[in-house]
């Protein structure tokens, strides 16, 4: 099963890096970008999206967000900070987890689900 992804609001570089990142996993598929969340909640509604990988300055997620997922109890809101160091998961169950700082292995499992991250194998 493909992994719908929609990036959102991202400055250049972290949208790219994230992008790589997103690509190289495999089974998951950027549907699109988006400027704004409005334009995002559109697209995430019609397109079916499973996750959205949205950069935020502070004070959390829109309120459109937080009906999205009551309208689509699966969808799962990457929020990740603009300078690329920090996210959260936003969820509907409720919950909200901290990342912390943000690697490649943080932030692909954010994207794709911990079974995305490749686990290194003994010698």
């Amino acid at each position: 099963m493909t992994t719908r992804v929609l990036l959102v609001g991202m400055p250049r570089m972290l949208r790219e890096l994230v992008r790589d990142l997103v690509d190289d996993a495999g089974a998951v598929e950027i549907i699109g970008e988006a400027s704004s969340d409005a334009t995002a909640v559109a697209i995430a509604r019609k397109e079916h999206v499973d996750v959205i990988v949205a950069g935020v300055e502070s004070g959390g997620l829109p309120p459109e967000y937080d009906r999205l997922m009551a309208e689509r109890p699966h969808l799962r809101v990457v929020a990740v900070a603009s300078n690329g160091r920090h996210g959260t998961i936003h969820e509907l169950r409720p919950h909200k987890q901290a990342l912390g700082e943000l690697g490649r292995e943080t932030l692909l499992a954010a994207v794709c689900g911990p079974r995305a991250v490749p686990v290194p194998s003994s010698p």
